[in-house]
């Protein structure tokens, strides 16, 4: 019973001297950098460029392979059974080829992407390590805060910093 009441008498002073300390708090919303941060800009306008000729490939072969099928309807009645099935068979592996295309161009986008922004949640990352240091925050907050007081809020000085770095 005596260690149960010390047990409480210390866990009440420490819980009483961390109340009386005052801690400072920053918040940081990471879904606003992303949306602002110059880099993300930037890969994606170099995203386009790489991936501008693929994509255009891509719409003409998808409409290389209507135009099979258009002219199959029209020469329907022309045509063999069997000439019929041989033109189907290619269009149908025509078809398979270009969504086995369009799937990898999809997964290359998807990585890029994925690398971009883990490149850029390390130098948030970074930042925000920088500013908790230098202005002595005892808890620095991600996404997942109901309510932040503006005093708080460090993102403002994360973008600023962000513009700043020529990235």
């Amino acid at each position: 019973m005596k260690i149960l009441s010390r047990s409480l008498i210390v866990a009440s002073c420490l819980l009483a001297s961390i109340a009386q300390a005052e801690l400072k708090i920053g918040v940081v919303n990471m879904n606003l950098i992303l949306s602002k941060a110059p880099q993300l800009e930037k890969a994606s306008a170099e995203l386009e460029q790489k991936l501008a000729q693929p994509a255009e490939d891509l719409k003409a072969e998808q409409a290389e392979i209507k135009g099979m099928e258009e002219q199959l309807k029209k020469d329907e009645s022309f045509l063999s059974s069997d000439q019929i099935i041989e033109r189907k068979k290619e269009i149908i592996q025509r078809i398979q080829e270009f969504k086995a295309k369009e799937a990898g161009l999809n997964q290359q986008v998807q990585q890029f992407r994925q690398r971009s922004l883990a490149d850029l949640r390390n130098v948030v990352q970074d930042i925000v390590d920088s500013i908790a240091a230098n202005e002595k925050y005892d808890i620095v907050f991600y996404d997942g805060v109901a309510f932040a007081s503006p005093k708080h809020d460090l993102t403002p000085i994360i973008i600023k910093k962000l513009s700043a770095i020529k990235k």
